[in-house]
This record gives structure tokens, sequence and C-alpha cells, in this order.
């Protein structure tokens, strides 16, 4: 399992976030060199905290539900 970034930006305050999708890789059998990726419908939300570190602050199927949570927080219009 492993996780992809899909999306990133930073909040009116200035703290940085970042939006990832779940992603596992599958190996065929027969197949050792080549794998596929299978996305989940499984996203999370990591948000800068005070000592700059990134730290997982949402979870969520869909990554529009995290930017909307995270806007209703920010108290900013949701950018779609």
């Amino acid at each position: 399992m492993a996780w992809e970034k899909v999306d990133s930006g930073a909040l009116a305050d200035g703290r940085r976030y970042e939006v990832e999708h779940q992603v596992f890789h599958f190996s065929p059998p027969g197949s050792a060199n080549s794998h596929l990726p299978i996305r989940r419908r499984a996203y999370r939300l990591l948000l800068e905290q005070p000592d700059g570190s990134l730290a997982v602050a949402g979870r969520a199927k869909t990554k529009d539900r995290l930017i909307a949570d995270l806007a209703d927080a920010a108290g900013t219009p949701d950018e779609g």
C-alpha cells in the first residue's frame, strides 16, 4: 500500500495542505517486473503543523469532500 499526492495548496493563514490517494500495487502472477496500481476510494488530508511537519487531519472517500471540509474549517470559499 502507498499514498500518492493528488493535490496541494495553502490556506489563508499560510499553512500548507496535501491530499493523498491510497494505492495498492498488485503484481500479477508470472510477471516479476510489472505491477498494476489499484486505487481505492480513500483519501487523506495532511495539514501543516506549527513545527512545519505534515500530520493527517482528515480522511474521506472523495477528494472533493476533503477540500470542502477544509474550506469550511478555514472559513474560505471552496475552490473546487
